[in-house]
């Protein structure tokens, strides 16, 4: 008789079934079920994983496909959508979390002898996150920024074995450092983590649990040197010093002694400072601990390259939760048998050959004996992660053609290229060039493989799909050009700004950075800024220092403020006038309800108010947008923190809104000398002084303190908008009264 056990069937002989059991009784996940229990539940998803499944209506196909050897898959009645999707909602994720941990227990004892090539003793753990962005209007308990959701995989990972010990999974939200209060640090042990975790009372916290701590130092950290170690500058050390924190709260925070360590590295041409509290390693071990950091960052790139963490099954929290649980658990399964079937191959490669021969019948040790696969080489990530992330999403070694799994389909069916190219009708020249990664596969030929290999051509069409996809992404962001990355020098403020906005991921930067500043500003290419900006309809003064790059983000931004306050109320001029004295009250104002005091009378007028940072390189005092709901949208900037010039930029566009001098952007630097303008100062002029008044005023000739206060009760204004016209026609000087001055700091 054959072997009868599908490869799945003898992959999931990896999982116990009786803790399965255990962790399912724990939260009653098979009470009142009849037909579709949980282990079919995670055979579903687990067969998902392992074959790239797109979809839930992908997965339930390609099983019932194979309908015949379901049952020796270990599949025990039908499988439908709809049940598998209410598995997903209604079963308890933390069923696949226990059991998760289960496995991780028995792949720790597995890996527990092998060697970290360091000169260490303990165990060692790699610290870090990954964030898995999803669409907000989908996966709304998830929210990330204004407008992402995410959620965040925080793994603790043992090196012996690449096995993650701890898996925390939060909203995209939860900063790093929290982490670390959730963790019970094992005494002796070593902990490497970037500086993203410096948080000096968390790590004195690690420290007085007696474990090494192992991260770099941010920028600007205030220390004093007590002692310091001769080094070996050979080998990259430029300091070994024990050092206390002098900073105001960090001295209170972390009382005791640091060590520092500078350190060159020559690959990347960079300068690092490593902090630890372990004062007995070698500093070049420190290092070369530090630089073992590559390895949580291939885990995170496996894990959502190779199974499903970045297309979910299910929207909610729930279901989300189970899928990237299930994903761990086939990875550490993976691990598993890796170690007790003796297999040479890395988990990528092994992956990869399960990926594509589940159905088949045949002993897994089989499908790797004197066959020669082609090892992921990892060494460029290894180089280019050895301090740092790299800045492309993805590696160009982990995005592997279509071809590349043809070629293992034929070698593990003994079948030739001539043979296929018979079967599928095609040229052997077809194939060749497929194999050899010259073409990809087409929607008809994946059908033709279907037939001719009986894997479903849903495979292949998805494979061929990721490929496209992730190499675009690979190209996309290592073909940035330095005069791209350098335009983020002029955006510095601005990128500043749209961070804390939540606009951008905080961690965005260099080829990254500019990806993210492609999407919101609606732009393929940096470079064409000041091409696009020509074509903007608004009048800047001649003399005004603007930069291209910085104005078109800021009018950018003001374009996202301003989606978000339209009301659909026309305009109304008269009603404008009307409130003309209300909005003159709010100059005697305290600071803090001025702002409010515009938006609600303006927005009675059809004007949305809005007021925005301003920018060095973008000098506006003011903006007036014609909307499409008939609206008007005022922006003003607190460009020179006078009081006294908000007010009268403010009534200046006032003006021109009265006089209808508005079309689709109209933006105010305060040079501009036409007619309108003129026109525009006068109305402003004669709102705000009362011009009639004012004349007679400046002709008696007495700017005193007393008959400027005086003169401005008569006309119900603030002294320091008395003042800051003398002073602008000259009849003050700018220091005259600086205690009359009022200054507004809005940001």
């Amino acid at each position: 008789m054959g072997f009868r056990m599908t490869v799945f069937s003898q992959i999931m002989e990896m999982a116990p079934k009786y803790e399965f059991r255990k962790c399912v009784a724990r939260y009653d996940g098979d009470h009142r079920i009849k037909t579709f229990s949980c282990w079919n539940q995670f055979l579903c998803l687990a067969f998902a994983q392992l074959t790239h499944r797109l979809s839930l209506r992908d997965i339930v196909a390609t099983l019932n496909a194979m309908e015949g050897r379901l049952y020796h898959m270990g599949f025990r009645g039908s499988i439908a959508r709809s049940t598998l999707a209410e598995a997903n909602e209604s079963r308890s994720w933390r069923i696949y979390e226990d059991f998760a941990q289960v496995l991780i227990i028995q792949a720790r004892k597995l890996y527990q002898g092998d060697d970290y090539n360091l000169d260490v003793e303990g165990d060692v753990y790699a610290l870090d996150s990954t964030t898995v962005d999803l669409c907000l209007s989908l996966f709304p308990w998830a929210r990330f920024r204004k407008t992402k959701a995410a959620v965040k995989l925080h793994t603790l990972l043992d090196l012996r074995g690449d096995i993650p010990t701890v898996i925390i999974i939060t909203d995209g939200t939860v900063h790093d450092v929290n982490i670390l209060d959730e963790l019970d640090f094992e005494a002796g042990a070593i902990y490497i983590m970037d500086r993203g975790y410096v948080d000096f009372r968390r790590l004195y916290e690690v420290s007085l649990n007696k474990s090494t701590f192992v991260t770099r130092a941010k920028q600007g950290m205030q220390y004093r040197r007590i002692t310091s170690r001769k080094v070996d500058k050979t080998t990259g050390l430029r300091c070994d010093q024990t050092v206390v924190l002098t900073g105001v709260k960090t001295k209170t925070l972390y009382p005791a002694k640091l060590r520092r360590i500078r350190y060159y590295d020559q690959e990347t041409d960079r300068y690092y400072t490593f902090l630890t509290n372990n004062f007995d390693l070698d500093a070049i071990t420190v290092t070369q601990l530090y630089k073992n950091r590559w390895r949580v960052e291939i885990f995170f790139k496996w894990i959502k390259q190779n199974l499903r963490v970045k297309t979910f099954y299910g929207n909610s929290e729930n279901a989300v939760k189970t899928q990237i649980w299930v994903a761990i658990s086939v990875y550490v399964m993976v691990a598993i048998l890796k170690k007790r079937l003796k297999l040479e191959q890395n988990l990528y490669t092994i992956l990869q050959i399960f990926s594509v021969t589940v159905f088949e019948q045949i002993p897994i040790i089989q499908l790797f004996k004197n066959f020669n696969y082609k090892e992921f080489d990892d060494s460029e990530i290894k180089q280019s992660t050895i301090m740092g992330k790299k800045e492309s999403g993805l590696y160009r070694e982990l995005i592997i053609h279509p071809g590349e799994t043809l070629k293992e389909v034929l070698e593990i069916k003994g079948m030739s290229q001539r043979e296929l190219a018979i079967r599928t009708d095609v040229s052997e020249t077809h194939i060749s060039n497929i194999v050899g990664k010259k073409k990809g596969i087409s929607v008809g030929f994946a059908k033709k493989l279907e037939y001719a290999l009986s894997i479903d051509s849903g495979f292949w069409i998805n494979l061929q799909a990721n490929y496209d996809r992730e190499l675009t992404d690979y190209e996309e962001v290592n073909g940035i050009t330095k005069e791209e990355l350098n335009i983020l020098k002029n955006l510095k403020q601005v990128i500043k700004y749209l961070k804390n906005l939540g606009y951008i991921p905080n961690e965005a930067d260099g080829a990254s950075l500019v990806i993210e500043i492609r999407k919101l500003l609606n732009i393929s290419t940096l470079l064409r800024i000041p091409d696009i900006s020509g074509t903007l309809a608004y009048r800047l003064g001649s003399k005004a220092k603007i930069d291209d790059f910085v104005l078109f983000a800021w009018l950018r931004i003001c374009d996202l403020m301003n989606e978000k306050r339209l009301k659909g109320i026309p305009v109304d001029l008269d009603l404008l006038k009307e409130e003309i004295p209300a909005l003159k009250s709010l100059m005697f104002e305290e600071e803090q309800n001025i702002v409010k005091g515009l938006e609600n009378i303006l927005e009675k007028c059809g004007i949305n108010f809005l007021l925005a940072q301003n920018f060095e390189g973008a000098p506006v005092q003011g903006i007036i947008k014609s909307n499409r709901d008939g609206s008007l949208t005022l922006i003003m900037t607190n460009r020179q923190k006078f009081a006294d010039i908000f007010w009268f930029s403010f009534f200046h566009e006032i003006a021109h809104i009265l006089n209808g001098d508005v079309s689709n952007w109209h933006i105010e630097c305060g040079l501009e000398q036409n007619e309108k303008e003129n026109m525009a100062d006068a109305l402003a002029a004669k709102l705000l002084l009362d011009s009639k008044k004012y004349r007679s005023f400046v002709k008696s000739g007495d700017f005193s303190i007393d008959a400027i206060e005086f003169f401005s009760e008569v006309i119900n204004v603030p002294p320091f908008i008395l003042i800051g016209q003398l002073q602008k026609e000259g009849y003050l000087n700018y220091s005259d009264f600086p205690d009359k001055k009022r200054r507004y700091e809005f940001f």
